[in-house]
C-alpha cells in the first residue's frame, strides 16, 4: 500500500481497526471512524484490494495489521496527519500529564463547545485520552505514541514555512507542541516571525555585538525574557559564550526574572537541568560549575563591564 492510498477515510479506517482487536463488524467501524457507511464502505473495499483487511461473511472484517506500532511504522506521520488532525491534533497536543479542561483550553485555544466534543471523541470513539477524574484528563499509551508523531507533523510543516522564507540552510528547532525557532545571521524574515534568543538580550540589558539572529515562529510579541533564554540555550547550550550571556539575562535581570516560570518552559523542551544549574552556579559564586560554563573570575569582570 502506498501513501496515494492513505486517504483520510482509510486512515480513519485503520485505526478504528486498531481500536477494535482483530476482528470487527462493519457498522462498528462507522461508529468508531465517525464515517457515513458509504464512505466506510469505499475505504473497506480499497483496504481489502491491497491486501490490509479481510473480509468476512460480508459485514464481519479482520485486520491483517498486528498493532499500533506498527501501522505508523508503515505510514507514520501521513496517517496521523490525516486521521487526527485540527481540534483532536490540537487537543492532543495541549494534554501534558493530567490536565483540567481549564489548562487544554489555555493551550489549545479552542471554544469550550469545540473542545468537550473533540474530548468526547477522543476519549469513548477513538479513545487516546481518559479521563482520570471529573474534568481532568490524560494520555492514554496510544494517546503518547501519537503525541510523539504529531511532533514529526508540525516539524515538517513549519520546515517548509521557514525554507520557504528563509531559505533550506537554516535547521528550524521544534519546540513540543508549541513553536519553532530558527537560526539565522543577516536578513530579517517577515512579520510570521518574531525575533528571540540571543538577538533579543539588548531588550533585557545585555547588548550584544554577535551578528547572530534568531527567530521563533509562529509570531509571539513580545516574547518573554524565559522563553528568550530557553531559545538561546536551545541553538547553542554546548558553547561557553551562550552560558556567560544568559547567567549575565539571568543576574540583569534578577529582580524581574520569574524563576518558576523559566524553570517551566525549560523542563518542556528538556533543558530544565541545565537551567537549575545556572542558578546554581550564581547562588555558589562558581564553586558549582558545569563543563561549559565561565570561570567565576571571568563571569565577574563580565558582570562589571555589563552593569549586571
Amino acid at each position: 500500500m502506498s501513501f496515494s492510498h492513505l486517504t483520510k477515510e482509510t486512515a480513519s479506517v485503520l485505526l478504528a481497526l486498531h481500536e477494535s482487536g482483530p476482528e470487527i463488524h462493519r457498522e462498528k467501524i462507522s461508529s468508531l471512524a465517525g464515517m457515513k457507511p458509504s464512505n466506510v464502505s469505499r475505504a473497506l473495499s480499497l483496504l481489502e484490494r491491497v491486501g490490509l483487511i479481510q473480509a468476512r461473511k460480508g459485514n464481519i472484517i479482520f485486520r491483517r495489521i498486528h498493532g499500533l506500532k506498527e501501522l505508523l511504522s508503515m505510514f507514520g506521520k501521513q496517517l496521523v496527519s490525516r486521521a487526527i488532525s485540527g481540534s483532536r491534533a490540537q487537543v492532543l497536543r495541549s494534554i501534558r500529564g493530567d490536565s483540567s479542561i481549564e489548562i487544554i483550553q489555555k493551550r489549545s485555544g479552542l471554544s469550550i463547545a469545540t473542545l468537550k466534543r473533540t474530548l468526547h471523541w477522543l476519549t469513548y470513539f477513538f479513545p487516546l485520552v481518559y479521563r482520570k477524574k471529573k474534568g481532568v484528563y490524560a494520555l492514554n499509551e496510544n494517546g503518547k505514541t501519537f503525541y510523539d508523531v504529531l511532533g514529526w507533523i508540525e516539524l515538517a510543516a513549519v520546515e517548509k514555512i521557514v525554507e520557504s522564507k528563509l531559505g533550506s540552510f537554516y535547521k528550524p528547532i521544534l519546540m513540543p507542541a508549541q513553536f519553532l525557532v530558527c537560526g539565522k545571521t543577516s536578513v530579517a524574515p517577515d512579520n510570521e516571525f518574531s525575533p528571540t534568543g540571543l538577538s533579543v538580550f539588548d531588550k533585557f540589558g545585555i547588548q550584544l555585538l554577535s551578528a547572530r539572529k534568531y527567530f521563533v515562529y509562529p509570531r509571539k510579541k513580545p516574547v518573554a525574557l524565559e522563553e528568550a533564554i530557553v531559545h538561546a540555550l536551545c541553538f547553542e547550550h554546548s558553547f561557553s559564550s551562550t552560558m556567560l550571556y544568559c547567567l549575565l539575562v539571568i543576574s540583569k535581570n534578577r529582580k524581574k526574572i520569574k524563576r518558576k516560570i523559566l524553570l517551566e518552559k525549560a523542563e518542556e523542551y528538556g533543558l530544565k537541568g541545565l537551567v537549575e544549574k545556572l542558578f546554581l552556579f550564581l547562588e555558589t559564586e562558581g564553586m558549582k560549575r558545569d563543563g561549559f560554563f565561565p570561570s567565576w573570575e571571568k563571569f565577574e569582570e563580565k558582570r562589571r563591564e555589563y552593569g549586571a
